[in-house]
């Protein structure tokens, strides 16, 4: 008899388990029988074979990786490369063909049978004596990787151009519209365009640069030569036939309405470059009376715009002028006085006059001028001497030039302040510290470089500004004669300009020498031996810290340099 539950023999008669405790109810006739053996002998059939089942299958699995490792440890080190290479290789060749890259994956798949030919050789299964043959299949396997890198990242730059192109056919048409199939006739060129005067080139891919109502700025590809002078034959029967300029390169040209058009070629690259300029509003304008305004003449037209008119300078576009006309007021500029370091070209004109103003003259096309008059900046060091008081009114006073704080001075000491200021009238202020109700001011005349010493003397109700260097200011009208002799000279001496305003300079600077009460102290009694400086270029000898001298500059004695031809600067007055 045996337990039902666990299949352990039981005496007859017992009751229970003594293994598993279960109780038993089978009775001696049904052991008689043979039907609890019977039961018996198939449940340990049945866990016998799911066990030997299990067993196999454990078997199985285990047989592989055994083998598997008895096969690479038998392997050498040579043969485990080779091994590694070909599985690389494999994966290269899968990622080449599924990306399309189909001359890579060719190669890859070359590299992956020159590494089984090493090594089934090496393994001696293709049996051959030389066994070199294995290390050279091996090599050139290997060496093939850097045409499949150089093919696979070239497609990839294909990929990324043939993107571009896209980008270019597709540019800027209706940004709100993701869809990838566009309506081609809702966004003609000319539509697209705000400023749209221009023909359409015969290429799609162009790319907007700049696309308002003043300025258009636009490059259109793959535009042949032929195809670039094609399109300048259509933009000059589209009216832009107004001071053309041509060459094999480049179109400029104004239309009947004022639009400057422009455009480069670039064969190398078959671009093209198109940018549009709308014209100018202008209207009736009207100089007016600041002093500035006085010194050059007032144009024929009246029709412009003005940017800037001020004591700073004058800036404005005159509309309706010729280019004769253009010509005819920069002579009336030369005879007013503007013939020194002048440079006069067909449509500029640059000069400045003895008292250091500077004036330019562009004609802009299409009847238009550009007026652009400096006034000119002089180096100016403020030297403030801070009288010290024994008992009262001891406190520090603020510098203001022209209300701009330049630093506070202690009481009773001595500073240097280093200012560029305009030609004209300027002021330098004082106040006590932390109260500007106890103030003083000095007025000075600026006319070129110079030093000029302040003396401050603190008192409880005011801060008293003597200015030791004060002269009288170099008078700047001339009268009826010398402006008629001034005009007479001019016409003698067209031919040099530059050396006609230094005569004219020499011969009326004696008469006003004598005005002069004080000079600064960076002038010497003995001119011929001061040291000045030269520049490798230039004709002219300057101080050291003269703002036109731009690079090295070397010292010389003025007399030195007045003997090699060097002249003085207008700028510095050294």
């Amino acid at each position: 008899m045996y337990c039902s539950k666990c299949g352990n023999e039981l005496l007859e008669g017992v009751k229970f388990c003594p293994k598993c405790g279960k109780k038993t109810s089978v009775t001696n006739s049904e052991v008689a029988n043979g039907d609890m053996v019977s039961d018996n002998n198939a449940s340990d059939e049945m866990y016998t074979g799911n066990k030997n089942y299990v067993a196999e299958k454990t078997t199985f699995f285990q047989m592989i990786k055994n083998k598997s490792a008895e096969f690479w440890n038998k392997l050498s080190m040579y043969d485990r490369v080779i091994i590694i290479c070909l599985l690389v290789c494999s994966l290269f060749c899968l990622i080449a063909f599924l990306s399309g890259k189909v001359f890579s994956g060719i190669i890859s798949l070359v590299q992956v049978a020159l590494f089984v030919v090493a090594l089934l050789v090496n393994k001696q299964i293709i049996k051959t004596p030389k066994k070199w043959i294995s290390i050279l299949s091996f090599a050139l396997a290997f060496s093939l990787i850097v045409p499949y890198l150089s093919l696979f990242s070239s497609n990839l730059v294909n990929t990324e151009n043939d993107y571009k192109n896209k980008v270019y056919e597709k540019n800027n048409y209706a940004a709100t519209d993701s869809s990838e199939t566009m309506d081609e006739e809702k966004h003609d060129w000319a539509d697209e365009l705000l400023i749209n005067c221009l023909p359409k080139p015969q290429s799609d891919k162009y790319e907007l640069l700049d696309n308002t109502d003043e300025y258009l700025s636009v490059d259109v590809y793959e535009i042949s030569k032929t195809e670039f002078l094609d399109y300048v034959k259509s933009c000059k029967e589209a009216g832009f036939t107004v001071e053309t300029e041509v060459s094999d390169t480049s179109f400029f040209a104004y239309n009947q309405e004022g639009y400057k058009l422009n455009i480069d070629y670039n064969a190398s690259e078959e671009k093209m470059h198109i940018s549009v300029e709308a014209p100018v509003e202008m209207s009736n304008i009207q100089w007016s009376d600041f002093n500035v305004n006085k010194i050059i003449p007032t144009p024929k037209s009246k029709t412009g715009i003005i940017e800037q008119d001020d004591e700073d300078g004058l800036k404005a576009y005159i509309g309706k002028t010729s280019i004769s006309d253009y010509n005819e007021y920069v002579n009336e500029c030369i005879k007013s006085g503007f013939n020194v370091d002048s440079d006069k070209s067909e449509k500029s004109f640059s000069a400045k006059n003895s008292e250091d103003y500077s004036l330019k003259i562009e004609y802009k096309g299409n009847s238009v001028v550009y007026i652009d008059l400096y006034v000119p900046e002089y180096i100016i060091n403020i030297e403030v001497n801070c009288v010290e008081n024994l008992i009262f009114s001891k406190y520090d006073v603020e510098i203001y030039v022209d209300d701009e704080k330049q630093g506070t001075l202690d009481h009773g000491k001595t500073d240097t302040y280093t200012v560029s200021l305009k030609r004209g009238t300027h002021k330098i202020k004082c106040h006590k510290l932390n109260d500007s109700t106890v103030k003083g001011e000095a007025t000075v005349e600026i006319t070129k470089d110079e030093t000029i010493k302040i003396e401050l003397y603190c008192t409880s109700d005011e801060v008293k500004v003597d200015n030791l260097s004060e002269t009288t200011p170099v008078e700047t009208s001339e009268t009826e004669e010398s402006k008629t002799e001034s005009k007479a000279e001019s016409k003698a001496e067209s031919s040099d300009s530059s050396s006609s305003s230094k005569t004219y300079y020499e011969e009326n600077s004696s008469d006003k020498s004598s005005e002069v009460s004080n000079k600064t102290d960076n002038y010497s009694n003995d001119r011929n031996e001061d040291i000045v400086y030269i520049t490798p270029t230039g004709k002219k000898y300057h101080r050291s810290y003269c703002r036109t001298v731009k690079g090295e500059s070397s010292e010389i004695k003025r007399g030195d340099a007045e003997a090699q031809g060097y002249d003085a600067c207008k700028v510095c007055n050294p």
